[in-house]
């Protein structure tokens, strides 16, 4: 697996801007456990998440659009 220190992160107001949300909305999709958010990390005071666990989100969400699963849902064939 690869070095997490080594992983490239984005901050919360960026990822907002990125997926057209609120930082609140952000902040609220890592609480819900429904959501399946990837976890945030804290540096400094500072919200960050890991790029490539957003992208495994987002794809994930577009399966489950693909596939008609409401929101949050588990989609077959994905690891949880």
């Amino acid at each position: 697996m690869t070095d997490k220190s080594s992983r490239p992160l984005i901050s919360k107001p960026a990822l907002a801007k990125d997926l057209n949300a609120s930082t609140r909305t952000i902040d609220r999709w890592a609480r819900d456990p429904h959501m399946d958010f990837p976890a945030p990390l804290k540096i400094n005071q500072r919200v960050f998440f890991y790029r490539d666990e957003i992208e495994r989100w987002k794809l994930s969400r577009v399966r489950a659009l693909i596939k008609g699963k409401p929101a949050g849902e588990h989609v077959e064939g994905e690891a949880a």
